[in-house]
């Protein structure tokens, strides 16, 4: 199953590829996107083929549920770098979503299972200070999760902003000092790692 979550998130940019350029409707688009696009590698054809039905079902519910925010659809994997203390920060916003020229951040997780809430809400502030640096201000952040439809919003305000890049800023000093002290945490327990992490071996009470 190596893969399963980017080629989601790869059929998912390519359904709103269609959209836009061939004015396909979401069903339509997902379907279409799922039998040109979809890949997994690593998997022999009878769990690709459960997967490629699986990823269908999926991607088919999450448009349904979110139809309307699938047609406020600006930009997808939009590519951003902006510096924080002495390093720079890359990476690919998966949707921009507009309306009334109020811009909203929007990434896509396959599950809740990978990364917290937290964690990924940061991820999604992160992108908003960088867009508002660059004079594209942000007004909404958001999760969606690809698994149950389900959106949750991300508070964008200045004070969370400011607060996410303390954090980074923090982050940042510590890779520059060279301290990986480990953050043990509940979540390691779902931690694709977990069997070669010698921190989770040590700790298994």
């Amino acid at each position: 199953m190596i893969g399963y979550g980017k080629t989601l998130h790869y059929c998912l940019r390519n359904t709103s590829e269609l959209m836009q350029s061939e004015g396909y409707d979401p069903i339509s688009a997902v379907i279409t996107a799922i039998d040109r696009n979809f890949q997994l590698p690593f998997a022999g054809k009878v769990l690709f083929d459960k997967s490629k039905d699986a990823a269908k079902r999926t991607l088919v519910q999450f448009v349904q549920k979110n139809e309307e925010d699938m047609n406020r659809i600006k930009e997808v994997e939009s590519r951003l770098e902006f510096p924080i203390q002495r390093a720079t920060i890359t990476g690919k916003v998966d949707v921009i979503l507009h309306e009334n020229g109020k811009l909203e951040v929007r990434d896509y997780k396959t599950s809740d299972e990978v990364t917290t809430l937290k964690e990924s809400s940061m991820q999604v502030q992160l992108y908003s200070l960088g867009l508002n640096m660059i004079k594209h201000p942000v007004e909404k952040g958001s999760i969606a999760y690809l698994d149950n439809g389900d959106v949750k919003e991300v508070t964008v305000d200045e004070g969370k902003l400011l607060k996410a890049k303390s954090v980074a800023e923090e982050q940042i000093g510590a890779i520059q000092d060279k301290k990986f002290d480990p953050k043990i945490s509940d979540f390691c327990l779902k931690c694709d790692f977990k069997t070669i992490c010698r921190w989770c071996k040590n700790n298994d009470d």
